[in-house]
């Protein structure tokens, strides 16, 4: 029965970590604005456009055994489990007859970095970028700065969504969001304060 539990494993996890059978596109982002501290062009503002990856991995087998005891061992794909060392391994402690639930969870994926830069002397900012997904890209803006911070360490960090619609496929972006003129004076609900970024 615990051969049948390993083997069952083992392929519920080559499924789950093969790569999708779906077709990969370039896809493109452009946005621009200008950013302001009060009356004054915030410049040397760091902004950064990035495909907000928050997705996770989730696997979870169940499998009815007599035995009390259930060892697994997770290989990555293509691995030999005879030769390589185990990415991930475990116990499972339950009841004869019970079923013994395995689960594993990868945590989010980061942010994929389409492009980066600082405002110019007015507070202006263009940024180009792209990636290529299976799945419709995710894109969000980054600010990084001090305006309104006073003596508080780090920087500020705004992050937004930005709408879908502007994205374009092929080899240049075709669309441009223009999201205007922000006053970073304000405090938005959820921003943060980041030392590193």
């Amino acid at each position: 029965m615990l051969a049948l539990l390993l083997i069952s494993f083992s392929l519920l996890t080559v499924a789950a970590s093969a790569p999708q059978q779906q077709q990969t596109t370039r896809q493109n982002y452009r946005v621009r604005g200008t950013l302001m501290c009060g009356k004054t062009p915030a410049k040397d503002v760091q902004v950064k456009l990035v495909d907000d990856d928050f997705g996770e991995c989730y696997v979870r087998l169940e499998v009815r055994t007599t035995v009390e005891l259930c060892d697994w061992s997770l290989h990555s794909p293509g691995q030999s489990q005879a030769s390589a060392t185990p990415t991930s391994r475990g116990t499972a402690l339950h009841g004869p007859g019970a079923a013994c639930i395995i689960e594993i969870t990868r945590g989010p994926d980061p942010d994929d970095e389409l492009d980066s830069g600082y405002t110019d002397a007015n507070g202006f900012f263009e940024l180009a970028g792209f990636t290529t997904e299976r799945t419709t890209i995710d894109p969000h803006l980054k600010f990084y700065h001090d305006c309104n911070d006073g003596v508080t360490p780090c920087q500020r960090r705004w992050k937004f969504e930005l709408p879908n619609h502007y994205i374009t496929r092929g080899d240049e972006p075709t669309k441009f969001m223009d999201i205007g003129t922000w006053n970073l004076e304000a405090l938005l609900p959820g921003e943060s304060h980041d030392c590193q970024h």
